[in-house]
């Protein structure tokens, strides 16, 4: 076990069982947040194997706005 796994366990040990919640939350969200960007990081390399690959005609702005419109439609 690592010395930082070692001196972080010795933390808790020492930690009154009132705080122990705030602890489990805190650590259940640095979880969530780390996989939320390991999976921002996964669609980022997707959108990066793309580049280059679209027509010089395509116009994003364009695109844009027709998706944000059938978008709007399909809730309304």
């Amino acid at each position: 076990m690592s010395k930082l796994k070692q001196k972080a366990i010795q933390i808790i040990e020492n930690m009154p069982e009132d705080l122990m919640s705030e602890v489990i939350s805190s650590l259940k969200t640095i979880e969530s947040e780390k996989n939320l960007t390991l999976k921002s990081m996964e669609g980022l390399k997707i959108l990066q194997s793309f580049a280059g690959t679209l027509p010089s005609t395509f116009h994003y702005t364009q695109e844009l706005e027709e998706a944000r419109e059938e978008k709007y439609d399909r809730f309304y």
